[in-house]
């Protein structure tokens, strides 16, 4: 049932709230887990406690150093179930595998990954892909891809992971997650412009590609303003 959230005069939640989990697998048992985990530590410390019962944000527990699509897939299924879930309730549980676009969408690989992104549409999973890696999102928040060289743009594709690192790595300055997400707008803003120079709706995705901010988006969506608190 959902649950009318106490709201004073003129604030901007003025509609029922259906309460929500969001769960996050990673395939990244580093960078992506610690920024995840940054993130649920926003959502502990700087949303307002009277939204706790309404909105909670899971970062999933990786089982293993695997970085398989369908890993990624069996921790998000194993988190459910250990949160009572048995079936996804797109009203109240809203589920995301985050996962690259390299060498597991490739060779051998390739059968395993296409079957786990199937059954991922099945069960109502979003499957958040980047190409080739995380690390174009994380250079999102300090720097505008779509104004880069094409020069730039296929070696941060063709080079994968390691240009990327380097260049987050440049334009970090010892700034930890937490700093980092201070800049999500910014990133929003940025990989939207990305999006728009270089078109691209397939999963994999075939060009430079983040696809992050649909995260946020879809916590957005469900009511939870989420950038607010950054």
């Amino acid at each position: 049932m959902a649950i009318k959230k106490p709201v004073s005069q003129g604030s901007r939640y003025k509609q029922k709230i259906d309460p929500v989990m969001f769960f996050i697998a990673y395939e990244g048992a580093k960078d992506e887990a610690e920024y995840f985990n940054a993130l649920a530590e926003i959502f502990s410390t700087r949303v307002p406690k009277r939204l706790h019962n309404l909105f909670q944000f899971i970062p999933v527990d990786k089982t293993t150093t695997n970085g398989a699509n369908s890993w990624v897939y069996l921790d998000l299924v194993q988190s459910l179930k250990s949160h009572g879930i048995s079936q996804i309730n797109r009203a109240h549980h809203v589920t995301f595998i985050v996962i690259d676009c390299d060498h597991y969408f490739t060779g051998t690989h390739l059968t395993s990954s296409m079957q786990t992104l199937q059954l991922c549409k099945q069960k109502n999973i979003n499957v958040i892909c980047s190409n080739p890696s995380f690390e174009v999102w994380r250079l999102c928040h300090y720097l505008d891809l779509s104004t880069c060289s094409d020069d730039f743009l296929n070696k941060a594709l063709i080079n994968k992971k390691f240009f990327l690192k380097k260049e987050v790595s440049k334009k970090l300055g010892g700034e930890s997650y937490l700093d980092q997400i201070k800049r999500t707008k910014i990133a929003l803003q940025n990989e939207d412009k990305l999006k728009q120079r270089l078109n691209c709706i397939k999963t994999p995705p075939t060009k430079l590609q983040s696809n992050i901010g649909l995260i946020f988006k879809q916590i957005e969506l469900k009511g939870m303003p989420i950038t607010d608190y950054l």
